[in-house]
C-alpha cells in the first residue's frame, strides 16, 4: 500500500493538478472554441492522472526523461527524513536479561504509514457510496417504469440512425421524471418521462443520442474513476465538473443542429423544464444540469458563436504547446531525484542503531540519487550468460568483481548520460550476487529504485542493486563475494523484470563496461 500510494498515486495525482492548472490558464481561450472542441482540449488533462508520464516518455523513447526538480521534492525530502528518524529510534542491541526502554513513536513516521490507507479508505467509501446511490436509483426506476413501443420507439429509433447510433439503447416510460434519463454503460436504458408530447420528446431525444455518439457514458465512467482514486485532490473534482458541462454543451450543439429559430426556443424549454428536477446520482445522465449555467447554455443555444478558423488553430497551437510542457514537467515527478520513503515496518530490513556509512548518507541525499531506472527493448545486447566471459559460476573476476546476475538475458541499458547505471534482465526470481564482498550499507524499499542494496566496498568503492523482487541482507551485514542479496524484480519505477546496477568510485558513477570490457 504504501509503494502504490508514495511511487503512483502521489505523482500522478501532482500531474495531473498541474495539467488542470494549465487549463485553468488557457480558459480565455478555451472558451473561445466551439464546445465539442473544448470538450476534448478539456478532457487532454485526465490521462495525466491515470498513467505515469515518465515510464511513458521511457518507452516512446527508449531512454529515461533527465531529472526535472519536481514540486513534490521537499515533500519527499520530509517523508525520507521521517523515515530515517523512524529508522534511528530502533534501539541497540541490549545484554540479555535487560528490559528494552519503550520508544517513542515518531508523529510524523506515524502520519506517514496512516496516510495511505486513510487514501484507500477514502476511496473505498466514495467508491462505495456512489455506487450504492446508483443502484438504489437504477432500481428505484426499474420498478416504477414499463416497456415504451409503438411511435416513440420508431422515433427513438430514427434519431438514434441520424446521430450515427448503430444500437438504440432500450426505451422505458417512468412516471415522475421532469426529463429523460440514461442509465447503463454496457447496456444502457433510456427512460422517458411518461406523457410527453412527440415534438418535445424527439428535441429531448437528439440531446441523448448526441451523448451516445460522441462515447460520454464511457467517457465519464473513466472520469468517475479518475475522481474516485484522487478524492483528495479538489483540481481532480473541479476539473471533471467543467468538462462535464462542457460535454453539455457539445451535446446541445449537436442535439439543434439544423432546427430552427422555433424549434431551438422550443428546446431552450425543455432544458428550463429539466433543470427544475433533482440531481441525478453519479452513473446516471439526464437533459438537465445546475440551475446556475442554464442561462450560459441557453445563450450558447440560441446566439451560437463559430470562432474563425485562424483562431481554432491558434489555440489548439497553444493547448498542444502547453500540454507538452506539461507532459514534461509531469515526467519528472515520476523521473525526480526525490526519494519518498516508505515508513520502515518490521517486514523489512532495518538498520543497527548508529550503523551508517558515507554512501547511506549518499542515497539518502537528493541531490545525489539517481533517477529511476527502466528497461529498454531497443537497447544494446550481450551474450547471454552461459557464453559470457563475465559468468558468475566460473568464478571469473575483473578487477576484483564478478557478474551479478548470472542468469541474465541480456544488458537492455548501459550507462549514458540519461542512465546511472546497467539494466540486466533477467527472469523474475533470478539470483542476485554480491560484485565483490563488503558491508551492506542500505537495503530498504525506494519509490523510484524499489528494494534497493547497497555495499560498501571499502577505499570509496560501492554498489548499488535496484528492483529486486525481494532482499536477503539488512544493514550492516557482511556479505561475501558472490553471496546472494536478493532476487530479480521488478519493483519502484520500472517497467520489466531486471536488476539495475550501480558502481561508484568516491561517489562518481563508472560503467559496468570498465569492469566487464567483453560484455
Amino acid at each position: 500500500m504504501n509503494e502504490l500510494f508514495y511511487s503512483l498515486v502521489l505523482p500522478l495525482s501532482a500531474a495531473g493538478g498541474l495539467a488542470v492548472l494549465a487549463c485553468l490558464a488557457l480558459s480565455p481561450l478555451l472558451n473561445k472554441l466551439r464546445p465539442a472542441a473544448r470538450t476534448r482540449a478539456l478532457a487532454a488533462a485526465f490521462p495525466l492522472f491515470l498513467v505515469p508520464a515518465g515510464p511513458v516518455l521511457a518507452l516512446l523513447f527508449a531512454a529515461a526523461p533527465a531529472p526535472v526538480a519536481a514540486p513534490l521534492a521537499p515533500v519527499g525530502r520530509a517523508l525520507d527524513a521521517a523515515a530515517r528518524a523512524a529508522q534511528s529510534a530502533a534501539p541497540a542491541a541490549l545484554p540479555a536479561g535487560t528490559a528494552a526502554p519503550a520508544a517513542t513513536p515518531d508523529p510524523a513516521a506515524l502520519a506517514l504509514a496512516a496516510l495511505p490507507w486513510v487514501w484507500a479508505a477514502g476511496a473505498l467509501a466514495c467508491t462505495l457510496w456512489q455506487m450504492g446511490r446508483y443502484l438504489r436509483f437504477c432500481r428505484g426506476l426499474q420498478r416504477l417504469s414499463a416497456p415504451v413501443g409503438g411511435e416513440r420507439d420508431a422515433l427513438w429509433q430514427e434519431v438514434c440512425a441520424q446521430a450515427g447510433v448503430a444500437c438504440a439503447p432500450r426505451l422505458r416510460a417512468c412516471p415522475g421524471l421532469a426529463g429523460p434519463v440514461m442509465t447503463g454503460l454496457v447496456r444502457p436504458v433510456l427512460y422517458l418521462p411518461e406523457g410527453m408530447p412527440l415534438a418535445r420528446l424527439e428535441l429531448a431525444l437528439r440531446h441523448e443520442a448526441a451523448h451516445l455518439s460522441r462515447g460520454d457514458l464511457w467517457a465519464k465512467a473513466l472520469v468517475r474513476w479518475c475522481c474516485r482514486l484522487h478524492w483528495f485532490n479538489p483540481l481532480c473534482a473541479l476539473h471533471a465538473a467543467r468538462w462535464s458541462r462542457a460535454c453539455e454543451y457539445a451535446c446541445d450543439e449537436k442535439a439543434a443542429a439544423g432546427l430552427g429559430e422555433a424549434d431551438r426556443r422550443a428546446y431552450g424549454l425543455l432544458l428550463l423544464d429539466a433543470a427544475q428536477s433533482r440531481p441525478l446520482p453519479a452513473g446516471a445522465a439526464g437533459l438537465g444540469g445546475p440551475k446556475k449555467e442554464m442561462k450560459a447554455r441557453l445563450a450558447a443555444l440560441l446566439h451560437p458563436a463559430a470562432p474563425s478558423r485562424r483562431l481554432t488553430v491558434a489555440v489548439a497551437a497553444a493547448l498542444i504547446a502547453t500540454l507538452c510542457l506539461t507532459v514534461c514537467v509531469a515526467a519528472g515527478f515520476s523521473a525526480s531525484d526525490t526519494p519518498v520513503s516508505a515508513p520502515v515496518s518490521s517486514a523489512s530490513p532495518q538498520p543497527l542503531a548508529g550503523a551508517s556509512s558515507s554512501q547511506e548518507q549518499d542515497a539518502a541525499d537528493p541531490a545525489s540519487q539517481p533517477p529511476a531506472s527502466q528497461s529498454g527493448a531497443q537497447a544494446d545486447s550481450v551474450p547471454p550468460a552461459s557464453q559470457s566471459t563475465a559468468k558468475a559460476g566460473d568464478a571469473e573476476k575483473t578487477e576484483g568483481f564478478i557478474w551479478p546476475v548470472p542468469e541474465y538475458i541480456e544488458v537492455s541499458r548501459w550507462k549514458s548520460d540519461y542512465h546511472k547505471g546497467a539494466d540486466l534482465k533477467a527472469p523474475y526470481g533470478s539470483e542476485v550476487l554480491a560484485m565483490a564482498a563488503g558491508t551492506v550499507s542500505m537495503a530498504q524499499w525506494h519509490y523510484a529504485y524499489g528494494n534497493v542494496v547497497m555495499i560498501d566496498h571499502g577505499n570509496g568503492l560501492s554498489t548499488l542493486y535496484s528492483h529486486m523482487s525481494s532482499m536477503d541482507v539488512a544493514v550492516g551485514d557482511e556479505v561475501a563475494q558472490g553471496q546472494q542479496i536478493g532476487a530479480v524484480g521488478s519493483t519502484g519505477n520500472s517497467t520489466g523484470n531486471h536488476c539495475h546496477v550501480e558502481v561508484r568510485q568516491d561517489g562518481a558513477l563508472r560503467d559496468l563496461h570498465d569492469y566487464f570490457p567483453d560484455a
